[in-house]
């Protein structure tokens, strides 16, 4: 039993479970990928965020971790990884919800906060999910420190991450490996991997990985501690076929009342999922209407006594 159920790991998810213990509601999180962050780890990891408070400047990654580490360390909001809901009803006053963890629980309230969609990692193709030295999200950076690192791929996000490798002081062995014979990132970052010594590996398909290095096609190895797997991300929305009644506008936005009530009672919705009437797009904002829709969930007296 729990007063709410948070769908969705991104910022707005993830402050909003921070709030919820924080206010005294008992709550629980549910993300569908292997770790927190959503899209700012999975898309814009490196970019400058200009408009948090305290921050003259924080890249989104350092700002995601900062968060994480809120929820997960300074609060009791049970967190589920790679599960998200499967099917709800209604009974009396309680949501009755089916996990895709086939774990059954109820809820008083659902918080909606899935951003622009369930952003999966694109992953590799016949290789064990058990590996856990394969991430397809950055963890910590200190996770990576003084370790054999790969990067796979030829994107932004890819250069990007291996630059930062270096340029952080976290080691200096890394290597990025891209099935093409150019980059398709930014040349002012493509021309920092020469300059910070990244071992670069050009036009190379991977034929296998194994627990400790990888096999190219030209038979080369590439001994590794973590993979950092960057090859991009699919947009999965099949949780709106859940919510049936759910209205949405022409852009799959769901709008929202004052309190951040769908038109649902007691489901809320936060972040850039929701829309209303001179909405701003930002993680600030969305850290105000988190905090909006757990104040209304108190305010209904939901708690569990």
């Amino acid at each position: 039993m729990y007063d709410v159920l948070i769908i969705g790991g991104g910022p707005a998810g993830i402050y909003c479970g921070y709030v919820a213990h924080n206010k005294g509601l008992k709550a629980i999180l549910v993300e569908s990928n292997d770790s927190l962050g959503g899209q700012p780890l999975l898309i814009y990891s490196q970019k400058p965020i200009y408009d948090y408070p305290a921050f003259c400047g924080i890249k989104a990654y350092e700002l995601t971790n900062k968060l994480i580490d809120q929820l997960v360390n300074h609060s009791e909001t049970k967190v589920l990884l790679k599960t998200t809901i499967k099917s709800y009803s209604k009974e009396d006053k309680l949501f009755k919800v089916t996990l895709t963890n086939n774990e059954v629980i109820e809820t008083k309230a659902i918080i909606i906060a899935c951003g622009g969609g369930i952003f999966k990692p694109n992953r590799l193709e016949n290789i064990s999910s058990e590996n856990k030295n394969i991430h397809y999200l950055v963890q910590p950076l200190d996770v990576y420190k003084n370790k054999k690192v790969v990067v796979l791929g030829g994107g932004d996000s890819a250069v990007d991450w291996a630059n930062e490798l270096i340029s952080s002081h976290i080691t200096d062995d890394v290597s990025i490996v891209h099935r093409r014979d150019q980059f398709r990132a930014n040349g002012e970052n493509v021309e920092k991997l020469s300059k910070n010594k990244i071992k670069i590996f050009l036009n190379c398909l991977i034929e296998k990985i194994t627990n400790k290095e990888i096999v190219l096609n030209n038979k080369k190895l590439i001994p590794y501690d973590f993979l950092i797997v960057q090859y991009g991300q699919s947009v999965d929305n099949s949780w709106k076929e859940i919510f049936k009644d759910l209205q949405m506008n022409q852009n799959n936005r769901i709008p929202v009342k004052q309190n951040q009530m769908t038109n649902l009672d007691n489901i809320y919705a936060i972040g850039n999922v929701c829309i209303y009437e001179g909405k701003p797009s930002s993680i600030v904002t969305a850290h105000g209407e988190a905090t909006v829709a757990v104040r209304d969930i108190i305010n209904k007296n939901m708690q569990i006594k």
